[in-house]
């Protein structure tokens, strides 16, 4: 889950069919819910530009949003297996994915620049 608190949206990712259910956190209505990747573990919101980021199998998905409750996929970038959490840096415009040790690769991090 993700929290967009100034404008009181909670996002819910589901694996089963793979979405974001985007909640309003007064009314507990659903406005929206969005496509996404099944496998994932986790989602992360920044409020300054607006974007939603969640980690999963195959990609990390990114969406903006660009109007109430209204959100555009911005981005769809591949990662690793196991690929599936991870932390937003704003302050350094990146975005970290963990991935499990799993068979012969070892456990890494991978580093994604933010696009402003």
């Amino acid at each position: 889950m993700a929290f967009d608190e100034p404008d009181h949206r909670l996002f819910v990712v589901a694996r089963d069919p793979g979405k974001v259910i985007v909640l309003d956190s007064d009314s507990g209505k659903i406005p929206n819910a969005l496509p996404c990747v099944g496998d994932t573990d986790d989602a992360v919101f920044d409020p300054g530009p607006k974007r939603l980021y969640v980690a999963g199998l195959p990609s990390l998905n990114v969406f903006e949003l660009r109007g109430p409750n209204r959100f555009r996929q911005i981005g769809q970038v591949p990662t690793s297996f196991h690929a599936i959490t991870g932390v937003l840096v704003p302050q350094l415009n990146r975005y970290y994915v963990a991935v499990n040790h799993h068979g012969d690769p070892p456990a890494q991090v991978q580093i994604y620049e933010v696009v402003p």
